[in-house]
Order: C-alpha cells, then structure tokens, then sequence
C-alpha cells in the first residue's frame, strides 16, 4: 500500500469536510465508493480515513456509515501565531522544570525554533503541590488565545488532565515523555526501556547475583517505568531471577533522597552488588551514602545512573549514565510542533531519540560484554 496515495487523499478529505462538500453531521461516502472514484484500493481510502479519525474530523465505526464530526481542527495550513508555550513546575529555587535536564530541553527547542521564526514562552506553575495548577495553566493559554502555536509540555501530577484540556482548546500539544502508560501520540522521549534493557544483560553478563533499582513514582510524564520494565526484562532474558530485584522507592528524584533510601535499605537487607538508579541525583546520593557505609563504588557496588547530567562526569568516581539525548529530544518537539501547526493537525505519531550507555568509573561495563550485548538486543524482536 503507498503511503503518499493515502496521505494525498487524507488531505483532499480534509479539504472536502472544510469547504463544506462533506457536510458537519453528515454521511460520508463508503470505502468502496471513494476506491472506486479514485480508483485506489479499499485499504489506501480506510488508511486515509484513519489520519481524518486521529486528528477528530470524522468517526467511523464497523458496519456503519461514517459521519463528519461537529468538531474539528482548524484549517490546515500555517498558524499566523508563532509562539510555543512550554509548560512545567517551577521550583522554590526558580529553576525552570528539572533544573539542567529541562533547560537542555528547552535549548533544543529554541534550536529548532528559530529557523523557523517560531519562539517559546514559559507557562509554569508552583512545585510540589499547587491544587490550582491545572486551572492556572489554562488561564495563561487561553489568554495566549491565537498567539499561541502550540504547547511542550513537562507532565507532572498536578496538570495530569492537561492534554485533555488543550485538545478542548484546539492547541496542539507534546509530551517530554509519554503522557499514559500506553501513549501512541504526541511525545518525545528517549529509548528508556532499551537502555534499561541493555543494562540489564550487563549486569548479568557481569555475574552479579542481587541488585538493586532506585527510583522515584512511576507516574504520568516520567521515563522511570520505561526503565524498570526495560531492566528486569533483560534481567530475565539473562537467565536471571526477578526475585533477585529490589525495587528501592524514592519520593523524589534528588540526592539526600536517594542518600538516605539506601542507607535505609542496606541497613535492612544489606548491600545490593550493584544499582540502577532512576536518575543522576539518586545514584550520586548512592554513592555518598557508599562511602558513609565504607562500600567500594564500584568493587562492591557498581552503579549506573540514567540521565547524563554533566557534572556527572565529574563526580568521585565518574558515574557511569544512559545518557539522555536531551538537546535532540527538544529539537524533535519543536519539529512536531512545527508540522502540527503547519499541517492543521493535533495527532502526530511519538517519537523516540536514542540514548548511549556512557561507561565512567562507577560501573565499568567491557566494552567486549556492552558490544555483544548490544548486538543482541538490535538482533531480537
């Protein structure tokens, strides 16, 4: 089936439904029909069909006729507004969203807004429990009105209902992360239950025996259930148990938190062989609390961080990440919000950036083991 017939004829449908030709309420014409009009195959005009019913214009159900929704994206074509609001928590400290994780972002973002003539905005909100966030945030976009092109947003629980909103709004939106569990549409992200995976056949490879993964919620926005379920399934793929896992829970993604967790759980259980750790902070507050425990980092517990943070490299000893590709994700959000805008349309397939393994001190993967562990994981399905 070619692609480029059913998105031509996704457009010339759309064009149809705006000019009127295929009225609001009204029926639309058979698969068939239209296959035998443009003389396509019946699987090219449902294709089509499909990119009408992603973007809301048209609802179609089996065994009956489709109709044109009441609702429906604006023209297609280039929005006069060129400004991008991104959204997320502001801090006590006001630092904007995840301190350098969110401002690198945000960087690529401007990157790839600028050549555009697009520009950002910042639309934030109080941290960590604001019950008026989500009302606050629609506030400042509805009075952005037809200044504003679009939305990058940094899901946390307080504006969870967010992209609901904006759909009601018409103002196209993406995700950093998936917003749900099963998202399809609307996100950047990177490779989190990859890179996950591939650390966890290292560790195994390496013959470790019991280890541990600390992590903050596994909630809306967040890459962390990406990597849980990415470790333990190549934990298991290994040959290794899941009984050998201990999942250490965080309140939050910073240091004294990770600190204090695994001393906590050490002083229970005893000292893991190695650590996975949701984030930069948390595996720099394992390594502190190492180190206050008189545990070698990495000769009795080897630990991975995975966000790639810079002053990473420079801790005591390095700390070995899976690198996020921040600077990329942001480029991407701000490509799919351009041909959002451009296009007339409010569902765009996620997309995934990869992220490397980055070997440093605290977790000295051969580079033989990560080569052929790799290999594997490109190799199977």
């Amino acid at each position: 089936m070619d692609e480029g017939i059913s998105q031509r004829l996704a457009g010339e449908f759309r064009q149809k439904i705006q000019r009127g030709e295929w009225a609001v309420g009204g029926r639309l014409p058979t698969s068939r029909q239209l296959a035998s009009a443009y003389r396509v195959s019946v699987n090219t005009v449902q294709t089509a069909f499909r990119e009408l019913e992603a973007d809301e214009m048209v609802e179609r159900r089996p065994r009956i006729v489709g109709i044109v929704k009441a609702r429906y994206p604006r023209s297609s074509g280039l929005r006069a507004s060129t400004t991008v609001a991104v959204i997320g928590p502001q801090s006590t400290q006001g630092e904007h969203v995840a301190g350098e994780w969110g401002y690198r972002i945000i960087r690529g973002l401007d990157n790839g807004l600028i050549s555009s003539g697009f520009h950002f905005s910042t639309f934030s909100y109080a941290m960590p429990d604001d019950g008026s966030a989500l009302r606050k945030v629609l506030e400042k976009v509805d009075q952005a009105g037809e200044t504003l092109a679009g939305c990058l947003c940094f899901l946390t629980e307080p504006i969870a209902g967010l992209p609901e909103e904006l759909d009601r709004r018409n103002v196209p939106w993406v995700t950093v992360n998936r917003s749900k569990e099963h998202a399809t549409h609307n996100f950047v992200t990177h490779e989190a239950f990859r890179g996950g995976r591939l650390i966890g056949r290292c560790f195994a490879r390496l013959g470790y025996e019991r280890v541990a993964i600390l992590s903050n919620a596994l909630g809306a926005g967040a890459s962390t259930g990406d990597k849980f379920h990415g470790f333990l399934d190549g934990w298991v793929e290994a040959g290794k148990a899941t009984r050998c896992v201990d999942f250490v829970t965080c309140s939050t993604g910073y240091e004294e938190v990770g600190h204090d967790a695994f001393v906590a759980h050490v002083e229970k259980y005893g000292a893991p062989r190695a650590v996975f750790a949701a984030g930069d902070f948390l595996a720099l507050g394992v390594i502190r609390a190492c180190r206050k425990l008189g545990l070698s980092v990495p000769k009795q517990v080897a630990v991975i961080g995975s966000t790639g943070l810079e002053m990473a490299a420079y801790s005591h000893p390095s700390l070995t990440v899976l690198d996020t590709p921040m600077e990329q994700m942001g480029a991407e959000a701000a490509q799919m919000l351009l041909e959002m805008a451009r296009e007339g349309v409010r569902r765009m397939s996620g997309r995934y950036v990869k992220a490397n393994l980055t070997i440093r001190e605290s977790c000295q993967i051969p580079a033989e083991i990560l080569k052929q562990e790799q290999s594997a994981i490109d190799a199977s399905p």
